[in-house]
């Protein structure tokens, strides 16, 4: 749940317990001194005015809590449960008060663009949209669902920048917060391009990846580790496949990566190893 508290005092770390003091019933308040002492903040971090920390809750469940120091109110987050101001917020917001946290720096959000689908549609050729309307995908459908017509569609939507895939996962790298969801989401667009033999989209998003991974330092994580067959099948067939410029930009990424021992992961070598012998 998301709450906010006006600033009746200078907007700074020394005041947060006095401005959000107002916001917490005394049991809550009792409980995050509680969990302040017992340790229960596996971690917290500050990027410029925005505090992000994981507290272990009392079912053991680790709980993501943000607070946002703005210049006339404070924003605090917790994705627990609960609907009121919660423990772990308080807890938070005791370490942010002593200053006991990592200052860290994010990578600037980019969203990705949202088309306007008019726009789209006057892009697709007649031809085009007679074999979607007759295809399984749109099959049986009673309303427009419009993730299907984009993934159907791709080629004729503004392609998202290096910046946007590689920004995003470093963030939720750093921050330590679930990137399965987002890798999922990453391989299904390389995927899509790929059959739409957009060679240079697949090589942007996979080299995104792994770059966001060897930059946090956790090329050992069990979610790249887990996706690795697919990205170098996606990659196998890229290099295949894509144009000469392309295949060059893949092997001087590649040599980067083996020359500065980037991969130091037994199944990320097997792959680079393979793909040197791609022709």
């Amino acid at each position: 749940m998301q709450f906010k508290t006006d600033l009746s005092n200078p907007n700074n770390e020394k005041n947060i317990l006095k401005n959000c003091e107002k916001d917490f019933y005394q049991e809550i308040k009792n409980r995050g001194v509680e969990y302040y002492h017992n340790n229960k903040i596996q971690s917290l971090q500050k990027n410029k005015n925005h505090y992000y920390a994981k507290v272990q809750g009392s079912d053991n469940n680790i709980y993501d809590v943000e607070i946002i120091i703005d210049l006339f109110e404070i924003i605090y987050k917790c994705n627990c449960p609960c609907s009121y101001p919660c423990k772990h917020e308080y807890a938070t917001i005791l370490a942010i008060h002593n200053h006991e946290y990592t200052k860290i720096n994010l990578k600037p959000k980019i969203k990705e663009e949202n088309p306007n689908i008019k726009k789209i549609i006057k892009r697709i050729p007649a031809s085009k949209l007679k074999a979607y309307l007759l295809s399984s995908q749109s099959k049986n459908k009673v309303f427009f669902e419009e993730k299907s017509f984009k993934n159907f569609f791709s080629e004729y939507y503004p392609y998202a920048s290096y910046d946007f895939y590689y920004n995003n996962l470093y963030n939720i790298l750093l921050l330590n917060q679930d990137d399965n969801q987002l890798i999922n989401d990453y391989l299904s667009k390389a995927q899509n391009y790929l059959e739409n033999q957009n060679y240079k989209q697949v090589i942007k998003i996979i080299t995104a990846i792994i770059n966001a991974y060897r930059d946090n330092k956790c090329l050992k994580s069990d979610i790249l580790i887990n996706n690795l067959p697919k990205i170098g099948m996606y990659l196998r067939i890229t290099l295949r496949k894509c144009n000469q410029n392309d295949k060059k930009n893949i092997k001087l990424w590649l040599k980067e990566l083996e020359e500065n021992n980037y991969y130091k992961n037994i199944y990320l070598e097997d792959i680079i190893h393979l793909l040197k012998e791609t022709k």
